[in-house]
């Protein structure tokens, strides 16, 4: 059984936890003994990309502390796993700990596929999804083929999502053109990113999209955005969403979002509202969705779709309800009942 650290990019563990959840998910149905170290910061690519990189070196070093002892450690995002295994070299000169730490981190869908060996993923997803190709995962680590490298096509993430019953990809114009995110690049060019970001979503809406997924959070937080505030019809979901088997969701504003849960053994459809439990900045300790089935739970109703450590959240968290709103210094949870807990460590008995 393969003994994995689950690293968390920042902006999935404060805005998007069940993506991190449905990682969760993933490897434990493939065998994987999965621990999620709660120390865990920021990898420092923001600092990096921004030519901040001595302020960066403090939390490489942090980061190797923490992981170097896993057998794998793995990531829902290509960005961050590419800080890790491409940039880290600099910060991390002649340390053997990290050339180790280097060789086995990897991004969920190239450890599923390369790592596991998996061919085919079960499931039923009757949609038609357009696959954004993010730059990191794309051109650094190799996910896919590009357009301008003369290799044979290949895709990890469709390899994986191509096994599932029903759905069908859509054929863009552009599938590997950058969406305009860059981290940065977003907030000091923002009219670029804007463009960039729309001429994407064009792309997809002249292709029949109905649901746009990626495996790289950050660029659909910024996709999203753009698709929300134009009120068009495309959803957004993260790869390792689909492949746990979540369905699609009517856009609605963060905070408030419902996710429909299809059962393939008895054809019924259970619709659960995600819970934000609890936000922490200070330690980005992983806040983890509590789901509440709404047909439910009056007489007894199973939790059937439900990952375990969300399952132990259930009974405690089930009434509690947080909603969100942007502020200057970021996010402010109110609480309309009593505030409640629920952290990976605190219910899986890891730390």
């Amino acid at each position: 059984m393969p003994r994995v650290g689950l690293f968390i990019p920042c902006y999935v563990d404060q805005l998007y936890p069940e993506v991190g959840l449905a990682t969760l998910e993933l490897l434990e149905r493939y065998g994987c003994e999965v621990d999620f170290p709660v120390a865990q910061t920021c990898c420092g690519q923001p600092m990096a990309n921004t030519g901040c990189t001595q302020d960066a070196k403090p939390l490489a070093l942090k980061f190797l502390s923490i992981f170097k002892d896993f057998e794998y450690v793995v990531c829902p995002s290509g960005s961050c796993t590419a800080m890790v295994t491409h940039h880290y070299g600099e910060l991390l000169q002649g340390s053997e700990d990290y050339a180790q730490l280097r060789r086995k981190t990897f991004e969920l869908c190239e450890f599923l596929v390369d790592v596991l060996r998996v061919e085919k993923v079960e499931g039923h997803f009757p949609y038609k999804v357009g696959l954004h190709n993010s730059c990191h995962g794309l051109r650094e680590l190799r996910l896919g083929s590009s357009s301008e490298m003369m290799v044979g096509n290949f895709n990890k993430a469709g390899q994986l999502l191509s096994g599932l019953k029903g759905i069908e990809f859509v054929e863009l114009k552009r599938p590997d053109e950058c969406c305009g995110f860059g981290g940065t690049f977003a907030v000091a060019q923002e009219a670029v990113s804007c463009m960039m970001g729309l001429d994407r979503i064009h792309d997809h809406e002249t292709a029949g999209t109905e649901v746009m997924t990626a495996g790289d959070m950050s660029c659909l937080m910024h996709l999203y955005g753009l698709i929300h505030r134009q009120k068009k019809p495309i959803q957004v979901m993260h790869v390792a969403e689909i492949l746990a088997g979540r369905q699609p969701m009517a856009l609605t504003p963060i905070g408030s979002w419902h996710h429909v849960t299809h059962d393939d053994t008895s054809g019924t459809s259970r619709e659960r509202r995600d819970i934000r439990s609890q936000w922490c900045s200070s330690t980005l300790a992983w806040s983890i969705a509590v789901v509440r089935p709404f047909e439910a739970r009056q007489g007894g109703g199973d939790s059937a779709g439900v990952g375990a450590a969300t399952r132990a959240c259930l009974a405690d968290q089930a009434a509690h309800t947080v909603t969100l709103r942007w502020l200057p210094r970021g996010i402010r949870a109110e609480r309309h009942k009593k505030r409640g807990r629920c952290s990976l460590g605190q219910h899986t008995g890891r730390t």
